[in-house]
């Protein structure tokens, strides 16, 4: 008897399951389309936040940890693609990140931005400003020298 229920058992799953078509409606997201939304929302929040802000640090933004993904994922060879960007964010980011990383192709860089006004808000800790790029890599490239000179 329970063989037999078993076996009819067995039989109508495999029988229900042979005629029904199945539609994919949903894709895994790749690199990608992940790296793009991320590129696209530091684009659309069009500040640079460099810490958390706020009083003692309470506020971690969107931005703020955007960068923090950016900062941690990114390749350098795609770093050095987003030197290039439309955004001055992304730009301002993607140096901010070779320099931490000690790119050796940083003199290429800031020779690409040397010329470059554009202007973006600067946040981190207690202070918000707004800064041209050039100025930005300017102070960035200095305070990383000076600190492998107070390494040495």
């Amino acid at each position: 008897m329970i063989r037999t229920a078993t076996i009819l058992l067995l039989v109508l799953i495999i029988s229900s399951c042979e005629n029904k078509k199945v539609v994919k409606t949903w894709k895994f997201p790749t690199y990608e389309e992940d790296t793009l939304a991320l590129i696209r929302d530091i684009a659309r929040d069009s500040t640079v936040d460099t810490s958390p802000i706020g009083f003692m640090g309470e506020d971690t933004t969107g931005q703020f940890i955007r960068y923090g993904i950016l900062k941690r994922f990114a390749s350098e060879q795609f770093l050095l693609l987003l030197t290039d960007h439309q955004s001055p964010a992304v730009r301002a980011y993607a140096y901010l990140i070779l320099t931490d990383r000690n790119c050796t192709r940083i003199p290429d860089v800031i020779d690409k931005y040397k010329n470059d006004a554009s202007i973006i808000r600067l946040r981190g800790g207690c202070y918000e400003m707004t800064v041209s790029i050039n100025s930005l890599v300017d102070l960035a490239y200095q305070k990383n020298n000076s600190d492998k000179r107070a390494i040495q």
